[in-house]
């Protein structure tokens, strides 16, 4: 079942692996490797890892990452390149959790 949690700030990041503005490691808080369209960092005392995102317009993905910006209401999306995060910007989007029952 999905269960609204309201409207986010969702930023992208690539996975391409070379020092650019993006960063980041090549696995995640959790320890799987960072997969774009997949893979989500969040605030775990807002949202726990390992649940499962619907984002709004985007689509299925799953916390399974951390990160010192990433604070309250905010998401950071994987995507595959460079050109795709600096795309995407910066958008507030609507998020639903799945609930394990």
């Amino acid at each position: 079942m999905l269960q609204p949690i309201g409207q986010f700030e969702v930023v992208a990041y690539c996975t391409e692996q070379y020092p650019h503005i993006c960063g980041g490691n090549a696995y995640t808080y959790t320890g799987t490797p960072v997969q774009a369209g997949l893979t989500v960092a969040v605030d775990p005392d807002v949202i726990p890892l390992g649940s499962w995102l619907y984002i709004d317009g985007v689509g299925w993905r799953q916390a399974q990452d951390t990160g010192g910006a990433i604070q309250g209401r905010r998401i950071d999306m994987a995507v595959e390149t460079h050109g795709e995060a600096l795309e995407w910007g910066v958008q507030d989007k609507q998020i639903w959790i799945m609930e394990v029952q």
